[in-house]
């Protein structure tokens, strides 16, 4: 896999999933649309540890240098 987002798009990728997992811990997990937001954070977390999003390599979209 060959790296395709910055480094501005790795860390708002983090804050986002961050934000959401937080507002999941608060809501509580109750409800399955949320176990679905948290599924999404967790791919905002992987992707930018990996430094590839699939989606991007897929439209041919590359964000880093």
């Amino acid at each position: 896999m060959r790296r395709n987002l910055s480094e501005l798009d790795r860390s708002i990728r983090v804050q986002v999933a961050g934000a959401v997992a937080l507002l999941i811990a608060l809501a509580g997990i109750r409800d399955v649309n949320l176990m679905w937001m948290m599924v999404f954070s967790l791919g905002l977390i992987v992707s930018a540890a990996a430094a590839f999003c699939p989606i991007y390599a897929v439209l041919g979209i590359k964000t880093c240098e």
